[in-house]
């Protein structure tokens, strides 16, 4: 046509040849009607293509077809644009009001640049394999301005960009150029289910009570690999005033290069109830984060097989926190690894630099690297400031391990900028109920205290080679009953000059002041496991007059604590029947008799015929001691992959990362083909290669069925088991306990705690 249109649609327009409308066109679909695009459908300039005053059904693309739209405006449908196999090619037009905007199915092509789309359920849905051509989906406003149509069908919280069952796609354009992909106050930005996605070039803005990026994998383990437009003070942020940046679960994910700003948990790895937790890997990679209410990254409750935060600069800078709020800079709570690699929290930078807050007696605390409930993490070479001072009660920790045995702790760098006033309580690092860490050549200053412990199970800490700066408070505090085992010549350095070099807290009423069931050197009198505290008259840290460069113990720094001998002074009196139990603290011979058979269990080679050792591991075999010994053993070993599953799941891993890089490579290759051949030979490869991934990915899927399986079938084992043990004494029954609760949860898959038993 050459001159403009204006055609009202009652059922269906169908264009089986080519067809262009002229600008100024406008087609009005009454309810129910669609227009079904079979050829090629073109139209260049300001065309409209709405309803009349109720939804319409949709633009129907088929195989054949080829739906280009370049300027003005669609809205109104229920699937405004539905590609059926065919081509849609949309640039500067605006997409409204519609309950999917562009609705791509599989074998689908498409290329959508510069468009707006507005108040729509769905901006953008990909279901199954599709392609996309030239710069893809790239240079887009999503924007939610007003409820989208009622009509949509309910069942969820609008998506700009709904991804699913998608074998790999790419969105923004991979060389940064140009306006980026731009969606704003959408409940989910974009959401991805069960689909592999490279994200580029893409923002997130304004949405409280949002989430930016949801990516959810259900059995099964996708990957979702996000790029930033910078780390610095003054990048484009990819998500800003967005509660929630990235929400992931049983996803392998990739962060990089990227900003993050203004919201509650910056990126949030966690668990969904009812969906078996699977072990992924994760790479948090040089990101900056600024101004967030609880948490910069958040890991709970998940599985890895690999896990990388490296290079990440955090600043807790919001203002006027909450009372009772705490602020964590790295959360890493109730997280299993899976394969042989520790998590490495490594080289990240984290500030306190909170600055202004209202008068009054707020409570509130931070922790720059917080450990719960965890093992098998390495924590080195991270740098922890405190920046601000305050009359009001605070607590500062600069690492924190919570119930977590069994980590590395290695050359961090904990500032304060001074000892605060009132009842706050700064700590470099900080250990409750957490044994056998190696603390090594760490550096502490300015501080209340400068290595803190609190509670019996910090046992077996070793502390070597840390250098205590003399503008600490206190060296090293422990709260009154802690026990961190024997310390003895571990060149620990300290810069003197007025601070105090240990305080024991508290009085058990034992006659002896500022008992801290604690072993400085062997010297004790009376047991050599809870010990009266004592400082040897050489001291307990090495005082240097000047402060040694290197430090001269800088080979210590990685004695890992397996490396110590297996039967510790506190066993050997417990084997020998010589163990005098603390009075103040009444489960102490029980305790030390199951670390004792744990040990002489680790390691049978102790058992020699006629030997002491033997008598005693014969005596508690069959005991409660044994029994619950072994349990607790047997949990830690319930979600661990054996050796077969592990090198095939690595092989297909590998094979599928090798799968998506060449997809990634073909993508970009269509994005420069000059003819529509060109385009179908490389989607042709394409879909050669998404078979392939399917079936690898789906490979791997059976695997994760059958490690859910076994983890099932392990758990359920333990509970009969435990169901065998009668307790005797109420440490025995609290053990039990515990342990019937994991086994339960990880049969359950992992379902979110109930009230009663998180308060069990």
């Amino acid at each position: 046509a050459n001159t403009p249109q204006k055609i009202i649609v009652k059922t269906n327009l169908q264009f089986d040849v080519p067809y262009r409308f002229f600008d100024g066109s406008e087609i009005i679909l009454l309810p129910g009607a669609r227009l079904t695009v079979g050829s090629d459908f073109a139209t260049l300039g300001n065309v409209t293509i709405r309803g009349c005053g109720d939804h319409w059904s949709d633009i129907r693309v088929f195989s054949n077809g080829t739906f280009t739209f370049e300027g003005g405006e669609i809205s109104g449908g229920d699937l405004a644009i539905n590609v059926l196999g065919g081509t849609v090619n949309l640039s500067g037009t605006t997409v409204k009001n519609s309950c999917v905007g562009v609705d791509l199915t599989q074998g689908s092509k498409a290329k959508i640049l510069g468009n707006s789309f507005i108040d729509n359920r769905y901006g953008i849905r990909v279901t199954g394999s599709a392609v996309t051509l030239g710069e893809g989906i790239a240079h887009n406003s999503f924007e939610l301005i007003s409820n989208p149509p009622s009509i949509c069908a309910t069942g969820g919280f609008p998506h700009a960009i709904s991804l699913i069952n998608v074998p790999f796609i790419n969105i923004g354009n991979q060389d940064l150029t140009g306006t980026p992909n731009t969606i704003r106050n959408y409940r989910i930005g974009i959401k991805a289910s069960n689909s592999n996605v490279e994200l580029h070039n893409t923002v997130f803005r304004d949405k409280a009570g949002g989430e930016a990026m949801n990516f959810i994998g259900e059995g099964g383990i996708f990957n979702a690999n996000i790029f930033g437009l910078g780390n610095l003070e003054s990048s484009t942020a990819i998500t800003d005033n967005y509660s929630n940046g990235i929400y992931s679960v049983n996803y392998n994910l990739t962060v990089q290069n990227a900003l993050f700003k203004r919201g509650t948990q910056l990126i949030n790895i966690s668990i969904v109830p009812a969906i078996p937790v699977l072990p992924i890997a994760i790479n948090l990679i040089n990101n900056r984060f600024e101004l967030f209410g609880l948490q910069a990254i958040s890991c709970t409750n998940a599985k890895f097989r690999s896990a990388i935060i490296q290079n990440n600069l955090v600043l807790d800078n919001l203002d006027n926190p909450i009372e009772g709020q705490t602020r964590l800079g790295i959360k890493w709570s109730n997280n299993t690894m899976t394969g042989s690699p520790k998590a490495q929290i490594v080289n990240n930078t984290i500030h306190d630099n909170l600055k202004t807050t209202s008068a009054g007696s707020e409570i509130w605390q931070h922790y720059g690297i917080s450990l719960t409930g965890s093992s098998n993490a390495n924590i080195e070479f991270n740098t922890l400031h405190q920046n601000y001072q305050t009359v009001n009660e605070r607590i500062y920790e600069g690492i924190r391990l919570f119930s977590s045995p069994l980590n590395d702790v290695i050359k961090n760098h904990v500032i304060s900028s001074g000892p605060s006033q009132g009842q706050s309580k700064y700590r470099g690092i900080y250990a409750r109920e957490s044994g056998n860490n190696s603390i090594s050549c760490n550096t502490v200053e300015g501080l209340n205290d400068g290595l803190s412990f609190f509670g019996p199970a910090c046992d077996k800490n070793q502390l070597r080679s840390n250098t205590i700066k003399a503008d600490n408070a206190t060296g090293l505090f422990l709260a009154s009953g802690t026990i961190i085992g024997q310390q003895f010549k571990r060149n620990n350095v300290w810069l003197g000059n007025g601070t105090t070099e240990a305080l024991f807290d508290g009085d058990p009423g034992q006659g002896a002041k500022l008992a801290s069931l604690f072993t400085i050197s062997t010297s004790n009198m009376n047991s050599a496991f809870w010990a009266n505290p004592r400082i040897p008259a050489d001291g307990w840290f090495v005082t240097p007059m000047t402060e040694p460069t290197p430090n001269p113990a800088y080979d210590l720094c990685y004695l890992n604590p397996v490396s110590t001998p297996p039967i510790s002074g506190a066993d050997a009196l417990v084997i020998a029947g010589e163990f005098q139990a603390y009075k103040g603290y009444p489960a102490s011979l029980w305790e030390a008799g199951l670390n004792a058979f744990g040990s002489l269990s680790n390691h049978p080679e102790l058992l020699s015929s006629g030997s002491d050792e033997l008598q005693f591991y014969n005596a508690n075999d069959v005991g409660n001691i044994g029994k619950l010994s072994r349990a607790a053993r047997d949990w830690e070993s319930v979600e661990l992959y054996n050796t077969t599953f592990e090198s095939t799941w690595n092989s297909n891993q590998s094979s599928i990362v090798q799968k998506l890089e060449q997809i990634k490579a073909k993508t970009l290759e269509m994005s420069q083909a000059q003819t529509l051949a060109q385009q179908e030979q490389i989607a042709q490869e394409i879909a050669g290669l998404e078979t392939g991934l399917l079936a690898l990915q789906q490979t791997n899927q059976n695997l994760s069925t059958q490690y859910q399986s076994d983890v099932v079938a392990d758990a359920t084992q333990l509970l009969q088991d435990l169901g065998n043990i009668s307790p005797l004494e109420i440490w025995e029954s609290n053990l039990k306990t515990v342990l019937t609760l994991l086994a339960q949860r990880a049969i359950s898959g992992y379902a979110a705690w109930t009230a009663t038993e998180q308060n069990t």
